[in-house]
């Protein structure tokens, strides 16, 4: 595996490997800071050990795609469109 150059070309005897990007947005209050207090700090955190770091976040891809899109997606992402 390689990655792609600034044009987004591969190297020699690479392939472009399909990129899913997922994006997760939620509608909460911005926080505030209000004493030198954060107030409102909103996170995805499971355990409060996880002290609202980034790095304990993820999501999951589970493919549920009717076959047919998915291979409306396949066939677009395989003729190297930008597809949406």
């Amino acid at each position: 595996m390689a990655f792609a150059d600034a044009q987004g070309n591969c190297a020699n005897g690479f392939k472009a490997i399909p990129q899913l990007t997922m994006r997760l947005v939620y509608d909460v209050p911005a926080p505030t800071i209000e004493n030198g207090q954060i107030k409102n700090a909103y996170a995805v955190d499971g355990f409060p050990e996880q002290l609202h770091k980034a790095s304990t976040d993820h999501d999951d891809f589970i493919n549920v795609f009717d076959e047919n899109v998915m291979n409306q997606m396949v066939n677009c992402i395989n003729t190297g469109k930008k597809c949406k």
